[in-house]
């Protein structure tokens, strides 16, 4: 089973036990940024989670990153940085690391810390 389709179900059946979601507070949060020449738009949404049962995706084709806001503050900040990793891998012609989730995961928690750590 791909961690995509485990992530999948466990999602759908975790939908019982959560609590009605709300909707966070985007305005802190990028709308945008460039990676090369191509800029990347970030669209924040409510209804993700229900309708691919995903936190985010980046589609390459739109260079579009969509984040879904009603989750935790924590989480939209971790998702954000997990799908610029797609972005990077993808842009940079590293297709096929962009399809280990673990790793791109690693990655994006890696650059989420640096980021918050500059000095």
């Amino acid at each position: 089973m791909s961690d995509e389709l485990a992530h999948a179900i466990f999602l759908d059946n975790l939908g019982s036990f959560i609590k009605p979601r709300k909707k966070q507070d985007t305005k802190s949060l990028p709308k945008s940024f460039k990676i090369f020449n191509h800029t990347i738009k970030v669209e924040y949404r409510d209804d993700l989670i229900d309708k691919i049962s995903a936190y985010g995706l980046w589609v390459e084709r739109d260079l579009t990153i969509y984040v879904d806001t009603t989750t935790p503050k924590t989480l939209i900040q971790h998702t954000l940085y997990h799908e610029i990793m797609h972005a990077m891998l993808d842009l940079t012609g590293h297709s096929e690391l962009s399809q280990d989730e673990r790793f791109v995961d690693c990655l994006g928690d890696c650059l989420s810390q640096v980021v918050s750590t500059l000095k």
